[in-house]
Parts: structure tokens; sequence; C-alpha cells
């Protein structure tokens, strides 16, 4: 709750601070706009070492193999990078790029989880 609220104010206040500077220099709102994104995103990742930590003694005590954690990880990676290369490109003003993103993003979580699907598949051929 607290990394939301330091986020939201931080947000708020960049983007103030752009709205503010937009006349009179056009590059400033876009290199405040990007330092916040980045100082928000250096602060969520705070939360992610728990989650990993997590998710690692999780994958220890269920027994998963790695063709089914393997694909989840990859994907998961993907997905992430994926929305913050979108909503930079989108900040940026080229949504052109920010869709080309999102397709090589989706084009590429669907190959890493080929792995899953054609152990469904043969699952389905089994039945």
């Amino acid at each position: 709750m607290e990394l939301v609220l330091k986020a939201v104010l931080l947000a708020v206040t960049a983007g103030l601070a752009a709205a503010a500077l937009q006349k009179a220099a056009p590059v400033f709102p876009l290199l405040l706009g990007l330092t916040a994104g980045t100082v928000i995103l250096l602060l969520t990742l705070t939360l992610a070492e728990p989650i990993v930590s997590f998710l690692r003694r999780a994958g220890e005590v269920i027994p998963l193999s790695g063709i089914y954690l393997t694909p989840m990880w990859k994907c998961l990676a993907i997905a992430v990078l994926e929305r913050l290369g979108t909503a930079l490109c989108k900040d940026a003003g080229q949504v052109s790029l920010a869709e080309a993103i999102r397709l090589a993003g989706t084009t590429a979580a669907l190959y890493a989880a080929l792995p899953l699907l054609e152990e469904f598949l043969s699952l389905l051929e089994k039945l």
C-alpha cells in the first residue's frame, strides 16, 4: 500500500510538473516522465525479491518439472518487458512502435509457451 501511494504521488507530481514545463521546453516533460517512471520501476523492483523467493519455494514444494515452470517464467518476463516497452513508446508518441512491440511480445509469449502447448496436445492424443 505504501509503495502504491509513493508511486501515485510521484507520478502525479511529475505529471503536473511536466504539464507546467510543456510550453517552455517540450523535451523536459519527456525526460521528467522517463525519470519518474524509472524511479517508480525501481521502487516496484523492491517487491520482486519476496515474490521470486516465494515462487522458487513453491517450485520446490510442488513437484513440477522444468518443462512447466520454465515457459511460465519466460512468458512472465516477456509480458513485463512488453508492457514497459509499449508504455515507453506510447509516452514518446510512437503508437505504431508500441503496437509493433505488442505484436512481438504476443508472438514471443506464444513461442515460449510452445512446450506447454505440445505437452497439452500429447495429453489429448493419449485420451
